[in-house]
């Protein structure tokens, strides 16, 4: 007997996934075709880096709250596979849907997928191409095993096809923070800050990544390169960085910046005030580059790669890397351009919006054509599905061309479109043989 309504697990722990969320578990909730179910890993368990977010944006309430906390990437994987998969037996989902890079979107995905638990990966196909991160070594794997494809741009989109991922199994859905950005814009509008704050800095700055935070030289110098900006600057500190400043013993270095002030971790929105008024951001997060870019705020990358090359090639966001030299270099020269009238935004946002509903309804639609899970392959009489190779005729001869050649020591070489061969690949019973144009 058919079923009324769709089952679906969000699988979420940290505070860019409940940010990124929001759009889609609103329209989870709205669709009556949907009934929703909220796993919050408590990957991040901090008030102020998770339950602060949900109760500020009225996010639906949570149905499992695992409670994993932290602990090294092994571990803490572990944990997140062996209690999100007694809760994934416990409901019985029809799909599971993951965001972006943790460890939780990790766990959540290799839960589902050893459960034979359709997977929807919203913010799939991002590539930084940097195996330094551990979250593209996530982004990698998710993909690996996901069944359906939610990326937010069309680089995104064409990563995963150029990865060999089937064309109707990838959507180019829209990025959810263009959602939640819009939907808010009159709630901050409205908002006033505290003491603490008093008002927004024209420099914003935002610093948590291990590998920039957890190295005492590299955030050595990341710190001297806000000591040696000209206008003031407010940073509202992670928890790992606050800890790695006291560890490292550069607490008495921070305090006599005289332009910089320390502030707690803000809300959401009142963070996204501090950025729509601030002149510059420096920040090494992915969402924080997408954040400007949409507000319109000019970004300073203390990283090497990014993730979000659309904003790089729009103009908004410029990488620096992590030379204290070249950080206060581009942030002073885009203060200065802020205040000269000559000098407009020459952006404009790469990203679309409507994110939310989108992923909803396409989920609704592939759950009443039974097609959640990818079409199973014929493999027979050696139809293998290559991404490089075209579809076989009758007589089991098919024929490509490439400009990959082999050296003597079977790495691959790519030459020019010219130096292209055509090769025809035949199969008999007997052996299989590659022939050579």
């Amino acid at each position: 007997m058919a079923k009324d309504q769709m089952k679906m697990c969000f699988i979420l722990g940290t505070r860019p996934e409940i940010i990124k969320f929001f759009s889609v578990m609103n329209a989870a909730v709205a669709n009556t075709e949907v009934n929703p179910v909220f796993i919050h890993t408590g990957q991040h368990y901090d008030y102020e880096m998770s339950q602060s977010f949900l109760e500020e944006l009225k996010l639906p309430k949570m149905d499992y709250f695992l409670n994993v906390q932290s602990g090294t990437h092994s571990n803490q994987t572990a944990n997140l596979l062996t209690t999100i998969e007694r809760t994934l037996l416990l409901e019985k989902p029809d799909v599971v849907l993951v965001l972006g890079d943790t460890n939780t979107t990790l766990a959540g995905a290799l839960s589902a997928a050893k459960l034979r638990i359709p997977i929807a990966h919203v913010e799939a196909g991002c590539r930084s191409f940097d195996y330094d991160m551990p979250e593209e070594i996530n982004r990698l794997a998710v993909d690996a095993i996901s069944s359906i494809y939610y990326a937010p741009s069309e680089v995104a989109a064409l990563n995963l096809l150029s990865e060999g991922k089937p064309k109707n199994r990838v959507f180019l859905a829209g990025n959810t923070i263009v959602d939640i950005v819009h939907e808010t814009q009159e709630i901050r509008s409205a908002i006033r800050f505290d003491s603490e704050i008093g008002e927004a800095a024209p420099v914003l700055v935002t610093l948590h990544r291990q590998e920039n935070v957890d190295d005492k030289t590299r955030l050595s110098e990341l710190l001297r390169a806000l000591s040696e900006i000209k206008e003031k600057v407010v940073f509202p500190i992670h928890p790992r960085t606050k800890k790695r400043i006291e560890e490292f013993k550069l607490t008495e270095f921070v305090d006599n910046i005289p332009n910089l002030r320390l502030v707690k971790p803000q809300k959401y929105l009142t963070f996204m005030k501090l950025l729509e008024k601030a002149k510059v951001v420096i920040t090494d997060s992915g969402g924080v580059q997408e954040e400007a870019i949409i507000v319109g705020t000019p970004c300073v990358t203390a990283r090497d790669t990014t993730e979000w090359p659309e904003t790089v090639w729009a103009g908004g966001n410029h990488l620096a890397g992590r030379s204290a030299p070249r950080i206060a270099e581009l942030c002073n020269q885009l203060l200065e351009d802020a205040e000269d009238p000559t000098q407009t935004t020459k952006w404009r946002n790469p990203f679309q919006g409507n994110a939310g509903p989108t992923i909803i309804q396409t989920l609704v639609t592939l759950w009443k054509d039974e097609e959640l899970w990818p079409q199973k392959l014929d493999m027979s009489q050696g139809k293998y599905p290559l991404p490089w190779l075209v579809e076989v005729d009758a007589d089991l001869e098919g024929e490509f061309l490439t400009n990959v050649e082999f050296d003597k020591e079977g790495r691959g070489v790519i030459g020019n479109k010219q130096q292209a061969v055509r090769r025809i690949i035949r199969w008999s019973k007997a052996e299989n043989r590659v022939r050579n144009h």
